[in-house]
Parts: C-alpha cells; structure tokens; sequence
C-alpha cells in the first residue's frame, strides 16, 4: 500500500472520526464518499499533515508520517487538489507562477529546466501554453481546476488527495475533469484517493470506494456494484 491510515481518531467538542480505517494501493484511485459531516475533509486535512490525529497512525509507503521531519520530502511525495479551484490559488500571480512555486520550493528541479516541466504540466491538462501569462481571475472554473491538477502533479508525487474536484463545476465540465483525472493517474502512475458526495463521479474514475459514516469507513465496494453503494449511502 502507498498510504495507509490506521485507526485514526479525531475529536473537536465532538469525535470527527472514530478508529477510521483506510488503504491506498499502488497506481490505485480510491473514492470516498459519504455524506456531509462525516469526516471526510477531517481525513483529509490529517492526511496532508494540516492537523494531527488524537490517536492512531497515518503511513506513507510503509513509514509512519512521523519519519518524515522534512516535509518538503513529504509534500514532495503527497499532494492536493482542492474543492474551489479559484480560492486555491494566489489570483496576483500568473498561471506561470503558480506552477513554478512547487518546482522552487519542493523539488530540486533546475532552474533551466523548469520552463520545459512547466509546458509539459500544462499540456498534460490540455491547457494551451497562451494562458501561462494569465491570472487565475481570467480563467473558466474548469481551467482554474486543470491548474490545480497540473500543480499538484507537477514534482512528480506518488500519492494525490482530491477534495471534491468537480463539486463546483457545471455538469458538462465535470465530465471532461473525471475524464482527465483517469488520464492523469494512468500517465502518473501515481495513486489517487477522491473524497466525493457524489457517488456516480467516483463510480466513473474510481477502482475501489469506500463508504464513510459518522467518522468511520463501514464498507469496501467496487464501482460495478453500485445498487449496493447507493443503499448504503442513503442511511
């Protein structure tokens, strides 16, 4: 497994997630769905380090989070897509910019080299290379999420949480970015986990879903069965 989450438990006034189990394969997208409120973006922030678990252990490729004090190493490695594309990226900087902040501050990447890594991050989203010049307010929703993508992909990572990808997309543009995200993973290699409500997307992109209530996971599905999901996530 490429991550792992063990027992996981969280509480704020109240438990959030409760001896939450979970696993990512290698070259692996799994979903993630459940309704609001039930601890899917407490996962996810923990899993990005953005909060500490009150108990159990989060692992990345077989080590605990806590070997990893560097964490340039680890975001490196782990990476994010978030839920609103235009608040999730710094609207005085250009297209260019945005994607050449992780190249400076992750990687090791030459500087002569990352106007190649650069153009090949924008055409594997199938952005033209006119737009690097502009900012983020100049884009469609579907643009500023294919900038996004290609940001969190662009220092090569292993392992990509996707935060509700398409929720604040119209119905045609979520289409063409599940389309794009198998793309992305089967040209990556790397795994994804998609944190979704919506069932039917994760049933499009997915290999594995997994059904979380009341701050823990309940059952393990394929995509096929999908009467079976449904009627789980309606409790």
């Amino acid at each position: 497994m490429i991550w792992q989450a063990e027992q996981i438990e969280k509480s704020y006034r109240h438990a959030v997630l409760s001896g939450l189990c979970l696993a990512v394969g290698e070259n692996e997208i799994v979903g993630l769905v459940g309704e609001s409120g039930c601890g899917k973006t407490t996962l996810a922030r923990i899993a990005m380090r953005m909060e500490r678990p009150d108990a159990g252990a989060l692992l990345f490729d077989g080590r605990n989070y806590a070997e990893y004090p560097d964490r340039k190493a680890f975001y490196r490695q782990v990476q994010m897509v978030f839920q609103h594309p235009g608040e999730a990226m710094n609207s005085r900087w250009t297209v260019r910019s945005i994607l050449e902040e992780p190249l400076r501050n992750l990687s090791e990447v030459p500087t002569v080299v990352r106007n190649e890594r650069i153009a090949e991050a924008l055409d594997s989203v199938h952005l033209p290379a006119s737009l690097l010049n502009e900012s983020p307010r100049n884009l469609s929703g579907g643009q500023a999420q294919r900038v996004n993508l290609a940001r969190a992909l662009i220092c090569r990572p292993r392992f990509v949480i996707l935060d509700e990808p398409t929720s604040a997309l119209d119905a045609a543009v979520q289409r063409q970015i599940l389309q794009l995200l198998r793309e992305l993973q089967r040209g990556s290699g790397a795994s994804f986990l998609m944190i979704s409500h919506d069932l039917k997307a994760l049933a499009e992109v997915a290999d594995r879903i997994a059904v979380m209530h009341a701050g823990r996971i309940i059952e393990e599905c394929l995509p096929g069965q999908m009467l079976r999901l449904e009627k789980l996530t309606a409790r």
